[in-house]
């Protein structure tokens, strides 16, 4: 058995006492660091990929499995088009889904204002996350959702579901917005009230800031780790 049994969300250690039990004293969870300062310093190294303006694409960065819900977001910026204005949505990732999502874009009269961008190296991200309006990620499932942190960190508000380990670092309405699975309407919704509110997205952003530099950051989670390590060697 396990002398001590270490995940990184709330939601992950449910699935791993399930799976190895022991008592509640061997057991803890610790989040995802984030190296915030090193992800700004590479994002000023990299010129913005793919022709793109400061401010004029909301992003999302995702493997394009179905668990991501892409087609959800697809579904919700069908919603919206009429409100964009010369914006666009820009989703970066590929996967096994990407044909579909093409053709589930292409059916919804969407293709103009969505572009599929595939797999970019990931020193070409960071300005990515720097330069976006905000960030989306409508998962049906998610373990933690380290990039929603990275957003966080260029002061990104951010838009993402309630499902597993997001609402334990993500307060609806404070540092980000929270909507359930498998809602295009309520997303559509929470999409309405970014797009040009800049006032709400500054404040999201901010307060997200601040929780990825002050909770989530290295040295944060580096004396964290330090102080586990020495209670689980001590016998604590």
């Amino acid at each position: 058995s396990a002398d001590w049994v270490l995940a990184h969300s709330a939601s992950l250690m449910g699935h791993a006492q399930r799976i190895v039990g022991g008592g509640r004293n061997q057991r803890s969870y610790l989040p995802y660091g984030i190296d915030c300062e090193r992800l700004r310093e590479r994002a000023n190294q990299s010129p913005l990929p793919l022709g793109l303006a400061k401010g004029t694409y909301i992003l999302t960065v995702a493997k394009l499995y179905q668990r991501k819900g892409i087609d959800i977001l697809l579904r919700a910026i069908q919603k919206v088009q009429p409100l964009l204005k010369g914006l666009c949505f820009l989703i970066v990732g590929d996967g096994p889904e990407e044909t579909k999502l093409k053709r589930l874009a292409e059916e919804l009269g969407i293709s103009s204002c969505v572009v599929f961008a595939g797999d970019i190296p990931n020193p070409e991200i960071p300005p990515l996350f720097r330069d976006c309006r905000f960030f989306v990620l409508p998962s049906r499932s998610e373990p933690f959702g380290i990039v929603l942190l990275e957003a966080m960190t260029f002061g990104k508000a951010i838009i993402a579901t309630r499902v597993g380990g997001i609402p334990e670092f993500v307060t609806d309405g404070v540092n980000g917005v929270l909507v359930s699975i498998e809602d295009p309407d309520a997303l559509a919704a929470k999409l309405e009230e970014f797009i040009y509110n800049d006032a709400y997205l500054e404040r999201i952003g901010k307060n997200g800031l601040a929780v990825a530099e002050n909770v989530y950051g290295y040295r944060v989670g580096i004396k964290k780790y330090e102080e586990l390590y020495a209670q689980v060697v001590g016998g604590g």
